[in-house]
């Protein structure tokens, strides 16, 4: 459960800090079942010991990760459910290159930088105690880098002190710049955030490897369209993709 005491130092959206749970994203779905979700709430843990990524994938939060979930009503939202999660990380991707390191996004919901992976979002919905969808969108960002590489094969890297603090009882000092920068995107049009992606895309142009459902792909990366699906130009004509996974193959890249 969510302790009670809040942190009103932004005026935007309340902020609550703990030192340990399961999965922020799992005590936010609680909250928001038995209580009325009418303005945004950002839960930080300053460890996790079951955090989740996409597809049931673990998510490990070694020391200095950063940890946080945003809790806020649909109707706040502006941009269509497809495109929230690659909202979400513009938001995040945004906060940190004004912090000094330029994070990407590799479609459609990891966090990107210096040729790794430095963090993931994961979006989920739920219904408050008045049977209205809210929006939970999960975040963890790595401070420090690791040799091993990541289920896919990719190499993860970290956005080192940025993500420094001294005062585990107190939000970190780039919550706030992150939810901020969240809220931002997700109260956009749908237009501005396609439009938008190229700048945020870390293999724009770019062969790659996909997979989904329906088999195996490879392709050039032309983008999204306006409900966030990938673009690849195959041998077959330019395919869509709601969903995905990138692979590592090194012949691509």
């Amino acid at each position: 459960m969510l302790p009670t005491k809040e942190d009103k130092s932004v005026e935007s959206f309340d902020v609550r800090v703990v030192e340990e749970t399961g999965s922020t994203n799992d005590d936010m779905k609680t909250h928001a079942r038995s209580s009325r979700v009418s303005r945004p709430l950002v839960l930080e843990a300053k460890h996790q010991t079951m955090g989740r990524g996409t597809r049931g994938r673990g998510w490990k939060s070694p020391e200095g990760c950063l940890a946080f979930s945003l809790l806020l009503p649909f109707s706040m939202i502006r941009v269509p459910v497809s495109l929230v999660a690659i909202a979400v990380g513009m938001g995040v991707c945004s906060a940190l290159r004004d912090a000094g390191r330029f994070a990407c996004i590799k479609w459609p919901n990891d966090v990107w930088f210096e040729g790794g992976k430095c963090g993931g979002i994961l979006c989920e919905s739920v219904k408050d105690a008045d049977g209205r969808s809210v929006l939970i969108a999960g975040v963890g960002l790595n401070r420090d880098g690791a040799a091993e590489r990541t289920t896919n094969g990719w190499p993860i890297s970290g956005l080192g002190d940025v993500l420094a603090c001294s005062d585990h009882a107190a939000p970190n000092p780039m919550l706030g710049p992150l939810v901020t920068g969240i809220l931002g995107i997700l109260t956009r049009d749908r237009a501005d955030v396609a439009a938008a992606w190229p700048f945020y895309d870390a293999f724009a142009g770019r062969t790659i490897r996909l997979e989904d459902d329906g088999g195996a792909w490879k392709g050039l990366n032309m983008g999204i369209d306006s409900l966030g699906r990938l673009q690849l130009k195959t041998n077959e004509g330019v395919k869509a993709f709601f969903s995905g996974t990138f692979f590592n193959d090194d012949a691509a890249y």
